[in-house]
């Protein structure tokens, strides 16, 4: 059985249909994050996958594209993605940016901290989720992966509203978005760029999904 851990519910709501799994989202919460990842396995996962979107860290990778990990980073901690599975799904999802990432517990939000973590690890994008599957499956010696797509590049800073926390089931909090921005309208147009890169990104992530559910 395979395990999949998202951050937003939009994102596990295109997996939930993939046949055999078990579907968690954290609401991009550390604490949250963790009890799930571990809670996959207990509810017998054999596999876990981190899914869903990502900021870029390296610069030039382009929102919309799918990101394969060899690795994740945390910290000083490192965890190595299963290379036979790896193979399988570059073999099955041709084109993608195959490279390290990066586990935060914080949303990466300033251009010069992107890059100041790329110079750091040269990881190639940065999420919230993939250090707490990578840490259950090490506890647990199962394998896992992370297929993550791009949404924020590398040279783009997001905007105040972006950092609103999240509902407890995953889902965007529109009040607090709203009163965000109505307090400080200044940040729309960066919003708008944002949500635009976006859409982008989680019609790769569907384009992701459906091949899942496809093998």
């Amino acid at each position: 059985m395979l395990g999949i851990l998202c951050g937003l519910e939009t994102e596990a709501a295109l997996v939930r249909g993939v046949g055999n799994t078990l579907v968690a989202c954290s609401a991009a919460r550390p604490d949250v994050a963790r009890a799930r990842a571990h809670g996959l396995i207990q509810q017998g996962a054999k596999r876990l996958l981190s899914f869903g979107l990502a900021g870029a860290l390296k610069p030039g990778v382009r929102a919309g594209t799918i990101i394969m990990g060899t690795m994740v980073q945390s910290g000083t901690m490192i965890w190595d993605c299963n290379k036979e599975w790896l193979i399988t799904m570059d073999s099955i999802l041709p084109g993608m940016v195959v490279g390290p990432i990066w586990g935060s517990d914080e949303i990466v939000a300033d251009a010069a901290d992107k890059h100041w973590l790329f110079e750091r690890s040269r990881c190639v994008c940065a999420d919230m989720e993939s250090h707490y599957v990578a840490e259950a499956a090490a506890e647990a010696n199962v394998p896992f992966i992370v297929l993550r797509v791009i949404a924020d590049t590398a040279d783009m800073g997001l905007p105040p509203v972006a950092l609103t926390p999240l509902q407890d089931d995953g889902h965007i909090n529109m009040g607090k978005i709203l009163f965000n921005i109505l307090g400080k309208p200044t940040q729309i147009p960066s919003l708008i760029h944002l949500g635009q890169n976006t859409a982008k990104a989680m019609r790769a992530l569907k384009k992701v999904a459906e091949t899942l559910k496809s093998l």
